[in-house]
């Protein structure tokens, strides 16, 4: 992640609480972003997930945050799986929800990043969320971003 990027994101009163309270160990487990840009929606996500797996609540230089920042951290699965795809499908969704119940592998936590900007509307993966959303598993959190607020409605 771009040093200016991250000293952006880190300047925003939003994050800086979110970091807070993920170091107090009393974040919520699920997040909905709103970012019109592609790049910077990206690299919040990275940086909410290294909030998320790091013990010291998002230090941003031990090892876990480093992998987390570069996208390459075995406790941090992004969506879509399939980036060729380029959407979220029902098959990623059955994944996640496979994924969920398992003990992260290094982390404290576990990060479930899904960028919803790439999928159309309300399809049936947000439906087959839902239940994972309202009761994930302890040391879960999942981040989901888009790029307008109508995923919402």
């Amino acid at each position: 992640m771009d040093g200016v990027v991250m000293d952006f994101l880190l300047s925003d009163a939003a994050f800086g609480e979110l970091r807070k309270q993920f170091g107090e160990s009393r974040a919520a487990h699920a997040f909905l972003l709103e970012c019109p840009d592609a790049y910077l929606r990206r690299d919040a996500l990275r940086l909410l997930s290294a909030f998320a797996v790091c013990r010291d609540g998002g230090c941003l230089v031990c090892p876990d945050c480093r992998r987390a920042l570069k996208g390459v951290h075995c406790d941090v699965k992004f969506l879509p799986f399939d980036a060729e795809k380029g959407k979220i499908t029902v098959a990623d969704t059955d994944k996640l929800i496979e994924d969920v119940p398992l003990r992260p592998l290094n982390a404290k936590n576990k990060a479930y990043l899904l960028d919803a900007s790439l999928s159309a509307g309300r399809e049936e993966w947000q439906n087959k969320l839902l239940k994972t959303l309202e009761e994930p598993p302890e040391n879960t959190f999942i981040f989901i971003a888009t790029a307008v607020a109508k995923f919402c409605e």
